[in-house]
């Protein structure tokens, strides 16, 4: 069995669900990701097979490339289209290129500032983020430096924004859903996400979850 496969993920489907089907081939092996995919999202998943596992932090460090489309105007507590609305703005609002653009250059760069969402897998006293939130307790999160390459916008109106980032470790895409519509003076939350790179893998050399039990066997 190969020690790293790179798995197209598939949308309602948690990465821990694509572990379980290759531990239910076998049993035996040890597996573990590098670098979860929200079930809503879709696209590259690296599994660290056996003795690979231990370099799983390696794998963690390479860029990522995502595509992402932000619905305006309304934020969930999740920051995604899962959550329940919390916040609307009920103002009209024009959206232009000139101001998304600048927003978009205030998000990138190395070492930026950026407040996880409250339903994240971080930890606090031992408990994921999300374990605390589900149960409607909010915990002040602590601002992680993180390194946002680029950001491109790919169309936009006054109701939604697709753009592609391109990213290194520990990159909340939902984040930057909703720092750039505070920034355009609005709220926003992620309807849709892609992540269509990590490295070298990308959906022409990722098994597709049908392939699995004869990568895995």
């Amino acid at each position: 069995m190969k020690d790293l496969i790179p798995v197209w993920k598939p949308t309602n489907m948690t990465s821990y669900d694509v572990i379980r089907i290759i531990q239910s081939i076998n049993s035996e092996i040890k597996v573990g990701h590098c670098g979860t995919l929200d079930p809503f999202a879709s696209g590259v998943l690296l599994l660290c097979i056996g003795k690979n596992t231990k370099n799983i932090s390696k794998f963690m460090l390479l860029n990522k490339v995502y595509h992402a489309s932000i619905n305006l105007n309304e934020e969930t507590d999740t920051l995604d289209l899962t959550g329940r609305i919390i916040k609307k703005n009920n103002k009209s609002i024009e959206i232009t290129k000139k101001n998304i653009e600048k927003s978009i250059s205030d998000l990138t760069g190395i070492n930026i500032c950026q407040i996880p969402p409250y339903f994240s897998a971080k930890k606090f006293h031992g408990l994921k983020m999300y374990e605390y939130a589900r149960n409607d307790i909010f915990i002040r999160r602590k601002p992680s430096l993180v390194d946002i390459h680029s950001i491109s916008l790919k169309s936009y109106s006054n109701s939604s924004i697709k753009i592609k980032v391109n990213c290194g470790k520990g990159v909340y895409i939902r984040s930057i859903a909703r720092d750039l519509a505070y920034k355009l003076k609005t709220y926003g939350y992620l309807k849709e996400l892609i992540r269509s790179e990590i490295g070298e893998y990308n959906i022409s050399n990722c098994y597709q979850i049908e392939d699995l039990p004869d990568v895995c066997s």
